[in-house]
């Protein structure tokens, strides 16, 4: 995405605020005030961070990564939808790499502990017949592991990567200025022991790195919560652990 990139490649705080704020504003002028023409708008992406807290946008429903929602299925493929095309005959799958799949790319569950599979992978091993680390393919995020090497974060990443859960603050509100804090996290970790480990995981879960241990969480329809998270599956697990 234009913001995505732009975290990386602009070089100023004030110029990535000015990117944000135009791209929602964009946003905001096809959608808003233009109801001959328009009658609602689908924004689809990894991350909604940048989206909220703009007047442009404060229209927008949300149907996040694994939150409680009618349209959670579309977010991968069930379990009963993968055994489907896992005994397919046409893809003539070996029993043993069948196990292994079911391993390395479900795992994805929400608040009440539904369970969803990386479409993604699932398509890719379908193609292949192979299990493997499809994961860096379209999710990694450049600069990860000198993140990952900050004492402040290294406690939590070594726990993970244990198979243990952490608990961390998830918000579906994070501001332009916690986006900021991430690039210059992202850009300069060397400083990054002076930011709270929030701001990372944050972003580390909306894009898939985590997720929901179930039946210890709050309430769904939260802004903000403390909540239990772990590494869904092997194939991230296999990806994280490169990064460290």
């Amino acid at each position: 995405s234009i913001i995505g990139q732009s975290m990386y490649d602009v070089k100023s705080a004030e110029k990535l605020r000015k990117i944000i704020a135009l791209s929602t504003s964009m946003i905001g002028t096809v959608l808003k005030n233009n109801d001959i023409f328009v009658k609602g708008g689908l924004i689809t992406g990894v991350a909604d961070m940048p989206l909220f807290g703009f007047s442009d946008l404060n229209s927008i429903v949300n149907y996040g990564f694994l939150k409680e929602h009618e349209f959670f299925n579309y977010y991968g493929l069930t379990k009963e939808e993968v055994e489907e095309l896992f005994k397919k005959p046409e893809f003539d799958l070996d029993p043993d790499a069948v196990r292994r799949a079911h391993e390395a790319y479900n795992g994805y569950q929400s608040v009440k502990g539904k369970k969803i599979y990386n479409i993604y992978a699932v398509l890719r091993f379908l193609k292949t017949g192979q299990v493997k680390t499809y994961w860096t393919k379209f999710a990694s995020i450049k600069k990860l592991r000198g993140v990952f090497k900050i004492p402040a974060f290294k406690q939590y990443i070594d726990k993970l990567v244990s198979g243990k859960s952490i608990s961390i603050v998830i918000t579906d509100k994070l501001t332009v200025e916690d986006v900021i804090d991430l690039r210059n996290l992202l850009l300069r970790p060397q400083v990054g022991i002076n930011y709270w480990p929030a701001v990372l995981f944050n972003f580390l879960f909306k894009l898939g790195y985590l997720t929901y241990m179930p039946h210890r969480q709050n309430p769904a329809g939260y802004s903000v919560q403390q909540v239990t998270v772990k590494i869904p599956n092997t194939e991230v697990m296999e990806y994280i652990q490169k990064q460290r």
